[in-house]
C-alpha cells in the first residue's frame, strides 16, 4: 500500500471515530486510527509505539494517547458546555522518549488532518 492510500484509509478511520456515538467506541475506534496511523503512515511497528486511553469519569469524554520516541499524539474526545457530543481535538507535539510527557510545543489539527503529521515537528 502507497503512503497516500494509506493516508485516504487513516482518513476514513477518522470519519468513524467522530461517528462514535458512546465513549468505548470512540475509544476503541481513536485506538483503532492512531495503530494504523503509526503503522501504515509513519511506517513503524513492534517496540517502537505505546498507545493509552484514559476514559475520564462520567462527565469527561477522556483520551487516547499515542507515544512514540519521537511523537506524542493525543485524540480528546469533544464535549459542549452543555454535555452533548463536541469537536474531537487532536494535539500533537515532538518528544524525546517514551517518558518525555512534556515534549516540545503543542500543535492542534482536527481528527481528519492525523494523516497529515509528519516527524519531525520542531
Amino acid at each position: 500500500m502507497s503512503n497516500e492510500e494509506a493516508k485516504i484509509e487513516c482518513r476514513r478511520l477518522a470519519a468513524s471515530v467522530e461517528k462514535a456515538g458512546d465513549k468505548q467506541l470512540f475509544h476503541s475506534r481513536a485506538r483503532h486510527l492512531l495503530r494504523y496511523y503509526v503503522e501504515n503512515v509513519l511506517n513503524r511497528g513492534g517496540d517502537f509505539f505505546d498507545i493509552r486511553t484514559n476514559y475520564g469519569g462520567p462527565a469527561v469524554p477522556g483520551e487516547t494517547i499515542l507515544h512514540t520516541d519521537s511523537l506524542y499524539v493525543q485524540i480528546i474526545g469533544g464535549l459542549t458546555q452543555y454535555g452533548e457530543a463536541g469537536p474531537i481535538r487532536v494535539m500533537y507535539r515532538s518528544c524525546k522518549g517514551h517518558e518525555d510527557y512534556t515534549g516540545g510545543r503543542n500543535h492542534w489539527c482536527n481528527i481528519h488532518q492525523v494523516a497529515d503529521i509528519t516527524v519531525p515537528l520542531d
